[in-house]
């Protein structure tokens, strides 16, 4: 996933996400206004900066956080797929079926 790195431990295991912020502004910029932020944890730059959100995934709430970022990942990657109207979605589904 673009923006995205993570930690893993010496099994392999994902422990932590680190999330790109300007890679990601919309979800940064969504998630400043709709959660409390008092547990974050963030990469600075030399200036202090916020670059990256850092997720511990060992962390119930940080997962539930990870799960809505993938969320909107898969939703934003979605918006720019062709659509199809409900007759010619239901026009492919009958023509599935009558080949079964």
């Amino acid at each position: 996933m673009q923006g995205v790195q993570f930690l893993v431990n010496g099994s392999g295991d994902r422990t932590s996400a680190l999330i790109d912020l300007k890679t990601h502004a919309e979800f940064w910029v969504t998630l400043q206004t709709g959660t409390n932020s008092s547990s974050w944890k963030f990469l600075t730059d030399a200036q202090g900066q916020k670059i990256a959100l850092v997720l511990d995934l060992t962390d119930e709430e940080d997962q539930e956080l990870w799960e809505d970022f993938c969320d909107g990942v898969a939703i934003a990657a979605a918006a720019h797929e062709p659509r199809l109207s409900w007759d010619a979605a239901k026009a492919d589904l009958d023509s599935v079926a009558t080949r079964v």
